[in-house]
């Protein structure tokens, strides 16, 4: 869990996984806090969209590649996150939902405000094993795009009361 933040974190898992079969989805339920993750913009705040995004942001940043590519194996990572808000704050813009369904890989992300907080929803599923070095560029231009899906901010700012303090 903490190698998918790029920034310094607590952790504390709130649930017993089933971690003693293999027939059911592993779900684990995690409190997170992440010290200093929203930046200062003057009055307003900025919160990365890909809170968990770590593992992907210098994925094929070369332009050219030698060699085959070679994936250990398939993943689907969802994350549902909910961040709430400190009282007297309100979300003045969101990101874009993105939606790039390249068949053997997808990417989807979802920002939106419930009730004072905010709640991303990302998934990311890669299909693929070993590649061919000539569909390097397709599969980077697609990196490139969840890429910049991460990196979207979500712009917080004071409300009247939150100002005044």
């Amino acid at each position: 869990m903490k190698d998918c933040v790029p920034a310094s974190v607590e952790v504390e898992l709130k649930n017993e996984p089933e971690w003693a079969t293999s027939e059911k989805p592993l779900v684990a339920d995690f409190e997170v806090k992440i010290p200093g993750w929203v930046s200062s913009a003057g009055r307003r705040a900025l919160l990365p969209a890909g809170i968990f995004s770590s593992t992907e942001k210098h994925i094929f940043e070369h332009t050219n590649r030698v060699n085959p590519i070679y994936f250990r194996f398939p993943f689907l990572k969802i994350d549902d996150v909910t961040v709430e808000l400190p009282a007297g704050w309100k979300i003045e813009s969101l990101p874009k939902p993105q939606d790039q369904d390249a068949k053997a890989a997808e990417y989807i992300l979802k920002v939106e405000e419930k009730a004072g907080a905010v709640h991303v929803s990302r998934t990311l599923r890669c299909d693929l094993f070993l590649l061919q070095k000539d569909v390097y560029l397709n599969l980077r231009n697609f990196f490139l795009i969840v890429r910049s899906g991460d990196d979207q901010q979500i712009v917080l700012q004071p409300g009247a009361a939150a100002a005044n303090n």
